[in-house]
């Protein structure tokens, strides 16, 4: 069986599933302090080990992605799973 080269690109549609996904890795509490954190001067730079590395870990599972593309996408993803979250959850967002 032949493996196929890690993809160096995301698609439009890839990106709304990782994102559907990654929503669904992380609970209310998180996806609301990471919505939090979004916003300040320290993201992604003080997520990108810890954090950071926990979501490429899981993106790594759900795509055949190279590690340059998931360095570089990973806290996009992270923050549109947040933003979306909050946004079809205002009531929760204001608590």
């Amino acid at each position: 069986m032949t493996t196929l080269p890690p993809q160096n690109f995301i698609t439009e549609g890839q990106r709304q599933v990782a994102i559907a996904y990654l929503q669904t890795c992380f609970d209310r509490d998180t996806l609301l302090s990471l919505h939090d954190f979004i916003y300040t001067e320290q993201w992604p730079q003080e997520w990108h080990f810890g954090f950071g590395t926990h979501v490429r870990n899981l993106l790594r599972e759900q795509f055949n992605w190279d590690d340059l593309l998931l360095d570089a996408e990973w806290a996009q993803l992270a923050a549109q799973a947040a933003r979306e979250y909050v946004e079809a959850n205002p009531s929760e967002a204001a608590q």
